[in-house]
């Protein structure tokens, strides 16, 4: 046995294999760390390159090629059945050239974690001028996965650390889906942390030519397969925001039709012309939804007292202003240009404005405070 596993997805053949594998190795050593060192070749079908000799012959070092085992297609499933440890380190080959991070992470788990999570970006740790700062991932990716678990900054890194019996190998068995959403939303996991990496890292890391990458629609594919997960293991972590957002969704419907009920009558009764009628309806609407959302949605999160409900609600409003003029422009727009009835307008127009109420709100108005993650290492 071992005590860890280090898992590294190559996306092609490195010239430099023999100094990131002797590079964990002294790193493992230095620390009193006994561990294996999976490599995995993603475009390379069998192992006819040359391996270098400083490697050929090492016990605790595995080379994967596709062809190995069709029964795996992806590392980390391999790794779940085959590793010969309970902590497994996952990370890319830009990453492994900074061992220190490997270390890192095992120590978290060490110290109870059952998931530890190297984020990329570290927009919250200390300015160093040592430091280049540097983003991954584009912002569609991150903001869709936030959507269902905002307490984790960098909810679609490649870079993480869990223990073996952290999920199943079955859940996870698909090479097209991104393995860390995997885990939040089906994992059996309770105490998370995520670490800065920028403080390990001494030169810019740019992403691989090459490298696996997920379209929006896959992403959007994975999250909703996960929320259907959740709905029937409400045991696990990740049921906890869709149930925020299943009764945000509960509250958007009331407020669809205090909207559209409001602007029927203004307009349809009482003749007001439809653009003012639609104002209206769309304030009353920003006032119930918050009343609704804030006593029920997330008001076993939040403190009740009247002065802090009122800073919410001056935050929800401001927030909703431009879900407002999201509305009255979708409306405007349909309604206007495309000559599509006001109320099929005014309905498209709610639903692209509550993605928007419900994305800003719920990083600003009910904001999850993170863990102190962010803390730059001794």
């Amino acid at each position: 046995m071992y005590d860890l596993t280090v898992l590294i997805e190559m996306v092609c053949y490195n010239a430099e294999i023999g100094t990131i594998v002797s590079g964990i190795e002294s790193e493992l050593k230095k620390n009193n760390i006994t561990g294996e060192i999976f490599l995995s070749f993603n475009t390379i079908p069998d192992k006819t390159f040359d391996i270098p000799n400083n490697v050929k012959n090492l016990k605790n070092l595995t080379l994967l090629f596709p062809g190995d085992n069709k029964k795996f297609n992806d590392l980390l499933s391999y790794g779940l059945q085959y590793a010969k440890s309970e902590s497994l380190i996952f990370l890319t080959v830009q990453y492994s050239h900074f061992p220190a991070i490997i270390i890192e992470l095992y120590n978290e788990l060490q110290s109870g974690k059952d998931l530890v999570i190297g984020n990329r970006n570290c927009r919250d740790i200390p300015k160093d001028p040592r430091i280049k700062k540097h983003e991954y991932g584009t912002l569609i990716e991150n903001t869709l996965a936030r959507l269902l678990f905002p307490k984790i900054c960098d909810p679609t890194s490649d870079i993480f650390a869990i223990k073996k019996d952290l999920i199943s190998i079955g859940s996870i068995n698909n090479s097209e889906k991104n393995l860390l959403l995997e885990i939040l939303g089906k994992g059996n996991w309770k105490e998370e942390k995520e670490i800065p990496l920028d403080p390990f890292v001494n030169a810019k890391v740019e992403p691989l030519n090459g490298s696996q990458h997920f379209s929006t629609f896959q992403y959007l594919h994975q999250l909703i397969s996960i929320f259907f997960f959740s709905a029937q293991h409400r045991d696990r972590e990740g049921w906890k925001e869709i149930r925020n957002v299943i009764k945000f969704g509960i509250v958007g419907i009331s407020g669809i039709i205090v909207n559209t009920g409001v602007l029927y009558i203004l307009s349809e009764v009482f003749g007001i012309f439809y653009l003012i009628s639609s104002f209206v309806a769309i304030e009353l609407s920003i006032i119930n939804n918050f009343i609704w959302n804030d006593f029920w949605t997330f008001g076993h999160e939040k403190d009740q007292k009247i002065s802090i409900v009122t800073n919410r609600f001056l935050s929800y409003h401001i927030v909703s202003i431009g879900g407002m003029a999201i509305n009255m422009g979708v409306l405007i727009f349909l309604t206007e240009i495309l000559g599509i009835y006001y109320l099929i307008s005014n309905l498209l127009g709610i639903f692209v404005a509550f993605s928007w109420n419900f994305l800003v709100n719920r990083m600003t108005t009910w904001r999850i405070q993170p863990p102190d993650n962010f803390q730059k290492p001794d």
